[in-house]
């Protein structure tokens, strides 16, 4: 369990993000990808399209295949695919339907503030139950005047008067998942010296 919960990223030799699986391996689970995409999502996408219901059953068969938390470490119960082999995976299914390849792709996203910056206890709360659950998370960047540039939100968190809890202000747009995940990630200004 300790490796999941690293302050930094792991790196070996001079990439970034190596895999332990071999090339056959992680084109495997590409493959998968795209048997799923069609013989499950396009049979099924106009249902979705009409109704416009989210789409659990495939976020539920996604996560029963290993298609999410492709990233996580596979001992905790992720693929810890490169990010080369994700991108196959969320391109294949983005094939498929967008909407679902987006929802897979920004739910991961959400989780690497948290696998890099988290507390162990932050971690234990939010992480482990993904890899367990076809959960999704949320990632809020996107504001009203700075687009998604990161380096221009103006989305401030302070701590209240006792320190027990931050408080935010500003404005998001544009948040994939939001109503149907079962966390968020915000990225916000901290405006609290932490030095």
């Amino acid at each position: 369990m300790s490796s999941l919960f690293v302050q930094q990223p792991s790196f070996s030799g001079s990439t970034p993000n190596l895999s332990s699986l071999s090339a056959a391996e992680e084109a495997g689970h590409v493959q998968r990808a795209r048997h799923f995409v069609q013989n499950e999502v396009i049979p099924s996408s106009s249902h979705f399209d009409s109704t416009g219901e989210f789409p659990w059953p495939w976020v539920r068969r996604a996560h029963a295949l290993g298609l999410m938390n492709t990233g996580m470490p596979a001992e905790h119960g992720g693929i810890g695919l490169p990010l080369a082999a994700k991108v196959g995976i969320f391109e294949t299914i983005a094939y498929g339907d967008i909407g679902l390849g987006t929802t897979l792709m920004v739910s991961e996203l959400s989780q690497q503030p948290l696998l890099y910056a988290g507390t162990l206890e932050q971690k234990q709360k939010f992480l482990l139950p993904m890899l367990a659950q076809p959960l999704l998370a949320s990632f809020a960047v996107t504001e009203p005047e700075a687009g998604s540039d990161v380096s221009n939100v103006s989305t401030s968190a302070e701590p209240n008067e006792d320190g027990t809890f931050y408080v935010l202000n500003g404005a998001k747009k544009w948040i994939t998942n939001c109503g149907v995940a079962q966390w968020w990630a915000n990225v916000f200004l901290l405006l609290h010296s932490i030095f």
